[in-house]
Parts: C-alpha cells; structure tokens; sequence
C-alpha cells in the first residue's frame, strides 16, 4: 500500500470513516436543503430558487459516488498489500497473525456505507444498479481472496 508501520499508518478504519462521511453527504444535502425551503422568514428570489435547485439536482449521488471511490482505493491498497507481501488466497487464513492485521482491506461494512450512499443519493434505479454491482463486487472478491473479516 505504500504506508510504512508507524503511529500514523492509516488504518481500514481510517479510511471507513471517509467513507462513512461521503457516504452521509448526500443525506445532509437534502435535509439542509429541506430546512432551507420550509423557513418561510426567508426571502428568497425566485430566480436565485430555481438556479438553486438545478444545482443542487446536479450533486445528486456525488457522496455516494466519492464512497465508492474510496471504497474502490481501499481495494486497490488491499491488491497492492496482498501483492508486495506475496499473499496468495491460500494464505489468506494466517489474517489473525499480527503482521495481516496492518492490512487495508475491503470489509462487509464498507460494502454496506457505500450501498447505503447510493440508496440515500436520489438517484433511483442508477442508485439500485449501483448497489447491484457492489454486491457482485463483494462476492467476486470473497471468492477470490477467500478471507474473512
């Protein structure tokens, strides 16, 4: 993965918590704009309104598209790591030793954020499509690496 042993080695964890907040952006862009439009106190300009809405129609699903970025880069360290360690699937079942546990790896959780991004991003049948794929994604890689979490 390119990270060296230390007190500062990002961690899966670190980068599920990344994750994790793009995968709440989407959510928080909506409820911030519904609290916005139901304060009636405020004058708004009808035009400025409507530039308003059209911008904010195109950032549907760009949390859950940043997730699944992550989510990707986390796979890409978890190759990269297997592969410079010379780890093949066989090996995969010495992960409780101390020296797997420094791995990023790919985890059912960070699956799971990344599925709920895209189920929370507005994006409807691309957003069920999305989650499709990510599940298929999920097995192929248990498949192929054959370890557990």
């Amino acid at each position: 993965s390119g990270f060296t042993n230390g007190k500062l080695c990002p961690t899966s964890v670190t980068f599920g918590t990344v994750l994790s907040m793009y995968a709440a952006a989407d959510r928080l862009r909506k409820e911030n704009l519904s609290m916005n439009q139901s304060r009636s106190w405020l004058t708004r300009n009808v035009e400025a309104s409507t530039q308003r809405i059209v911008s904010d129609v195109e950032y549907l699903g760009w949390g859950a598209e940043n997730a699944e970025r992550v989510l990707e880069w986390i796979i890409g360290l978890s190759e990269r790591e297997r592969r410079s360690r010379g780890i093949d699937s066989a090996d995969e079942s010495r992960c409780g030793t101390s020296d797997h546990d420094m791995f990023i790896r790919p985890c059912v959780q960070h699956f799971v954020t990344t599925c709920h991004a895209w189920a929370n991003s507005g994006k409807g049948i691309d957003a069920a499509e999305r989650c499709e794929s990510l599940k298929n994604r999920n097995i192929s890689l248990y498949k192929s690496t054959g370890y557990a979490e």
